[in-house]
């Protein structure tokens, strides 16, 4: 029998599940240097009369639009038209990538090619449909991009999942000039929002209804320098439905010496975030400071990468006590962190590792990874030194490090351990690393496991993310999914 003697429900249900399997690969993509590989549903509809016919009539197949100006695809606006069509009334997924530096200009060399805004007011015709909306959009300022388009006034009330990401106008001085005038988006309201990615521009000045959000990122590159004052912080980590925030930033307080007095200043001291299970924060140290304020009695996960563990200590007039360990904490993960050591407390402890053990020591699970060199855990920190700092429900430690030098890796260290531990390293730098007195004698009860170069170190506790369009890591000069695998010593893998 032929597919084409298939009833038309089967052949609708073969087109669909080639549309699902084949969303990777949906937007238009260069080929071999030579045009573009084109949509699945495009290649459908010019197989043949019969499949065309039940192509172009098969609403969901058009719901997914993905452009991307740096492939000069021609006339997309009537692409999208087309699309906005033949989807009828259900709900859309939209993605738009634009650069200026791949595209022509207006007579105003500031703005991007008109086409790629031609787009965007096109489907602000069909903004109640948006269930999905992305866009990315390389050296334009947000601030001049939400002035040219009509964000900050349309409806939007089936959108879902936003994505915003612009590169920032320069670093401006509080309340100066017309770029630094705050001004939300989608006035018009946008009740069903829960997930966003948004860069800082648009967090702070340009900021998406907030009720009702879940899982906040935000995203901002070396280059822009964007700082915000600590009430613009404290208002996103209030949010009192937020389950899940990533800060990927550098530096994105204003004025870190102002920390101190602004948390002081805080009601009982502290940052309610009730919903909080996951929290990520990479490069900005600043914002560390942060932490030991927070009240977050559900938080499971907790990364820290590239960050320098000193800014957790910002000499504020705060005892031991009034810190608030994260109760619920699963995981707690430092990956590729730095610690300047030498602050001390009165009682000799190092104040760093003391405000981090007090936050962290419910964790069953702690991950420490620096394949790159030395870790902070070989070079002076006494973290996880048993008999100094408790861990009361520690039952796994996994280490990605390039040496196990040091006394917290002794068979002595581990007898004081409250529980016994399951101990995984990366198979070839233990191989490398035998001591007589290391990881390879563990006493019983503890365990050693090993792990390959490429392991998993911990579930991605990140929400999996939906639609059909794969966004990486744009914008990043790292992926979250490579962060958190085993990597093995760097001298290993030259």
């Amino acid at each position: 029998m032929s597919i084409l003697d298939l009833p038309t429900e089967i052949q609708c249900d073969i087109f669909l599940h080639a549309h699902r399997d084949s969303s990777k690969s949906k937007a238009p993509r260069r080929h071999h240097g030579h045009g573009h590989q084109l949509p699945v549903e495009v290649v459908l509809s010019h197989v043949c009369s019969q499949f065309r016919h039940i192509a172009i009539t098969l609403p969901t197949l058009w719901t997914a639009f993905k452009f991307d100006n740096r492939l000069r695809v021609p006339n997309p606006t009537t692409k999208l038209e087309q699309y906005l069509c033949r989807s009828g009334t259900q709900l859309l997924e939209l993605y738009f990538c634009f650069s200026k530096s791949d595209c022509h200009y207006n007579d105003d060399s500031d703005g991007p090619f008109q086409r790629d805004f031609a787009l965007i007011e096109t489907a602000f015709g069909e903004a109640n449909r948006w269930r999905r909306f992305t866009l990315f959009a390389e050296d334009i300022s947000g601030s001049d991009f939400i002035d040219r388009t009509r964000f900050d006034k349309i409806h939007v009330p089936n959108l879902e999942y936003l994505a915003l990401c612009f590169s920032a106008p320069p670093p401006l001085r509080a309340s100066h000039g017309p770029r630094d005038k705050r001004r939300a988006i989608f006035a018009g309201g946008a009740p069903r929002l829960c997930d966003v990615r948004i860069n800082a521009v648009i967090a702070f000045h340009h900021p998406p209804p907030l009720s009702t959000i879940t899982t906040v990122t935000i995203q901002c590159k070396p280059h822009e320098r964007v700082q915000f004052d600590f009430n613009k912080i404290h208002s996103l980590l209030t949010i009192p439905t937020l389950i899940n925030l990533s800060i990927e930033s550098y530096n994105c307080l204003r004025n870190l010496r102002r920390l101190p007095s602004d948390l002081e200043n805080l009601p009982h001291k502290r940052i309610e975030m009730p919903s909080l299970k996951t929290l990520r924060i990479t490069d900005d140290s600043g914002v560390l400071g942060i932490l030991p304020c927070l009240h977050a009695p559900l938080l499971e996960t907790l990364v820290l990468h590239r960050v320098n563990l000193t800014g957790l200590d910002v000499d504020r007039d705060i005892s031991y006590n009034e810190i608030t360990t994260f109760i619920g904490l699963d995981t707690v993960a430092l990956l590729d962190c730095r610690h300047l050591f030498g602050d001390i407390s009165r009682e000799g402890e190092d104040i760093t590792d003391t405000i981090l053990n007090k936050l962290a020591c419910r964790a069953i699970h702690v991950i420490i990874s620096d394949p790159r060199g030395p870790s902070f855990i070989v070079k002076g920190s006494n973290l996880l030194d048993f008999k100094q700092y408790a861990w009361p429900r520690l039952q796994r430690l996994t280490l990605d490090l390039s040496t196990f030098v040091g006394p917290v890796f002794s068979s002595e260290n581990f007898e004081h351990s409250l529980h016994p531990l399951t101990v995984r390293v990366v198979e070839p730098a233990l191989n490398h690393w035998r001591e007589p007195d290391g990881l390879t004698t563990l006493p019983e009860p503890h365990k050693l496991e090993t792990m390959k170069a490429g392991d998993l170190m911990m579930d991605d506790p990140w929400p999996t993310p939906g639609g059909l369009f794969d966004e990486g890591n744009v914008g990043l000069d790292f992926a979250w999914g490579e962060v958190l695998r085993a990597k093995g010593p760097d001298w290993l893998r030259k």
